[in-house]
């Protein structure tokens, strides 16, 4: 018959190692993910009026009954409204993952993937590529100063801040399928011990946590910047216009879909020939600052839920060699 519900689903968020679980999760032998970590689904219109019954024969129809079925797509977080789709693909009582790491650097680590990408589209010049940190720092301006004025909500009206909105996702998800299907991991202590973190994650999932994985595995590692500002627009275009066109219009099979995302897909936003590798730039001490004041009642909100404290892990003193 096929698989009808899946049991899991890491839902978030973006720029916390997802892919890094997503590499791990895929070597156990009782658990079958989706051969694409992000399928196009969630986010295509056409795909989702397909339905269920499409995504779970396409994504998953070479899963065996003595698996259980998942996905790992951080993406789900910040397309909203998807809640209580997600609701009717999962089993009633599916499990709901999150994997999350200190709001800060996320911002900065999510921040510097839309310059690769050229998605950030407050950059024109080659000047301004080059000084990036100062446009982050503008663009972090521009947020304190909403958060200072009452209005701090708005901060995750800002794409770059949405996908860090931890507590409201945290408490929709709880509230459909019950704080106890809800799993967290920090990321600071999944990188520190992946195989750890994995054994608490499988005991979660019921499956079994003494098998021999590679946990060495840690990905999107490079640090990459496009060489000028017409290679970031060429990547801005083919992220932004190209890429969802070919998914939308040239719609075959999984082994396709496959295919054009680790070759075509992944291969475009690789390209040495549009990209350079560069050192990252410290963010700077007053930018920092800032953003623990935008992210402290968050982080207090985020330790309520999980019962425990953050400090030491998401807490952070001031490197001194920091610009200020």
């Amino acid at each position: 018959m096929g698989v009808r519900r899946l049991d899991f689903m890491c839902v978030g968020f973006a720029k916390s190692g997802t892919t890094t679980l997503y590499h791990v999760l895929s070597q156990h032998p009782q658990i079958y993910l989706s051969k694409i970590k992000e399928p196009v689904f969630w986010n295509d219109e056409t795909a989702l009026q397909r339905g269920k019954l499409w995504y779970l024969s396409r994504y998953y129809k070479e899963a065996l009954s003595s698996q259980i079925t998942g996905e790992i797509n951080p993406q789900i977080t910040n397309l909203g409204m998807h809640e209580l789709i997600i609701k009717k693909v999962l089993k009633k009582n599916g499990k709901i993952v999150f994997i999350m790491r200190n709001p800060i650097e996320r911002l900065y680590s999510h921040f510097f993937m839309d310059l690769l990408w050229g998605s950030f589209h407050k950059i024109h010049s080659d000047d301004e590529l080059v000084n990036y940190d100062r446009i982050f720092d503008k663009f972090v301006d521009q947020a304190f100063e909403k958060f200072c004025t009452g209005i701090g909500d708005d901060v995750y009206k800002i794409d770059e801040f949405a996908f860090g909105n931890y507590v409201y996702y945290l408490d929709v998800y709880s509230k459909l399928f019950g704080k106890e299907n809800v799993f967290v991991l920090i990321f600071e202590e999944f990188i520190q011990n992946i195989q750890s973190s994995c054994r608490e994650l499988f005991d979660f999932l019921n499956i079994d946590k003494d098998v021999n994985l590679d946990f060495q595995i840690k990905s999107n590692e490079g640090n990459y910047l496009p060489r000028n500002i017409m290679c970031m627009m060429v990547n801005g275009t083919w992220n932004d216009k190209v890429w969802p066109f070919i998914c939308r219009n040239f719609d075959i099979n999984q082994k396709i879909d496959l295919f054009m995302d680790r070759k075509l897909n992944w291969g475009m936003r690789s390209n040495k020939i549009l990209l350079k590798p560069t050192s990252r730039k410290k963010m700077s001490f007053r930018t920092r600052k800032h953003l623990e004041s935008i992210f402290a009642p968050e982080i207090q909100k985020v330790e309520e839920f999980l019962g425990y404290s953050l400090k030491g892990i998401w807490y952070r003193i001031p490197d001194s060699r920091e610009v200020k």
